[in-house]
């Protein structure tokens, strides 16, 4: 038994004797004080167990305050990475989008009569939209697959 066990049971034990002689008093025959040692261990018992299960309680709801803020900021930790990996793929696709844009603009333009050069602009805005289309694509998969994980690990119960 530690230490903080042995002052609870310590505890326990005066408590046990303090209420066993305030109820029943000083016993002068042998069975008195037989029957009062017995009603103070089993009160020094039920004290020390009332004790010993109010701490293991106390502890118990200490540990799952602390995992559930642990859980908490995890959370919040994945929904900041989230958030990044969202940005970049917004500005990713913006630029691809934005130069798509730019090449279909100079198309226009050489339809109308401008000077440019229509071989080039084709082959670029086919290159921009591959790289968009993959891009999207392999995002749109990771995404998925993302989404299939968390789906087992919450059928299976095993999620943090």
């Amino acid at each position: 038994m530690d230490e903080a066990g042995k002052v609870t049971r310590s505890l326990a034990k005066e408590y046990a004797v303090l209420r066993v002689n305030a109820q029943y008093g000083e016993g002068t025959t042998e069975i008195d004080k037989k029957l009062r040692d017995a009603a103070k261990e089993k009160l020094e018992n039920e004290v020390f167990e009332k004790i010993k299960e109010d701490i293991y309680r106390l502890e118990e709801n200490r540990i799952i305050e602390s995992g559930k803020r642990r859980i908490k900021e995890f959370e919040e930790q994945k929904k900041r990475v989230q958030l990044k990996f969202i940005l970049i793929e917004g500005i990713f696709l913006g630029l691809i989008t934005g130069l798509l844009v730019n090449q279909i603009t100079d198309m226009i333009s050489f339809l109308k009569g401008g000077s440019s050069n229509y071989q080039a602009t084709n082959w670029l805005i086919v290159m921009l939209l591959i790289l968009g289309i993959t891009f999207a694509f392999v995002v749109y998969l990771s995404k998925l697959e993302e989404y299939f994980v968390n789906k087992k690990e919450n059928d299976n119960g095993s999620t943090i």
